[in-house]
């Protein structure tokens, strides 16, 4: 089979373009930082470098703009050091907890193995340690929330 043949044959790939940003009420972008939740509950995917825009070639930055005038409710906030403790309680005896704690171990054991890279390496979009997306005792997905 000729170059021009094969050529044919193969996929033309992809490209993905950003044209416009968001930026929430605050004036905040979420680019690189997303929404920052009040309560993080234990996931692989807090410890993995290869997820989220941070991990790609040239993201946007992140930046504020002029806020909308409005006014915070502020409903959650008396509340959230209550809510903080009920969850660390709940996820200090929560067996679906321990097997995300037992994960998470696994994930940093086997980035610690990796052989680093060479700065001038590109790494590779599907890297072999990528986060578990099932636990493989419940099949259950990791809780991830942002509020």
């Amino acid at each position: 089979m000729s170059g021009r043949q094969r050529h044919r044959h193969q996929r033309p790939g992809a490209i993905k373009i950003t044209i416009r940003k968001f930026y929430r009420i605050s004036g905040a972008s979420t680019q690189l930082k997303g929404v920052e939740p009040d309560i993080v509950l234990p996931s692989v995917l807090n410890y993995s470098t290869q997820i989220g825009e941070t991990s790609l070639e040239n993201p946007l930055p992140w930046d504020t703009i002029q806020p909308v005038n409005y006014e915070k409710l502020n409903l959650v906030r008396p509340y959230l050091p209550q809510l903080q403790v009920a969850d660390e309680a709940r996820i200090a005896t929560n067996q679906e907890f321990s097997y995300v704690r037992q994960d998470i171990e696994q994930f940093q054991k086997s980035q610690a193995d990796k052989p680093r890279r060479s700065t001038n390496a590109t790494p590779s979009r599907n890297a072999s340690a990528s986060p578990p997306k099932s636990h493989a005792r419940t099949g259950t997905r990791t809780p991830v929330f942002a509020g």
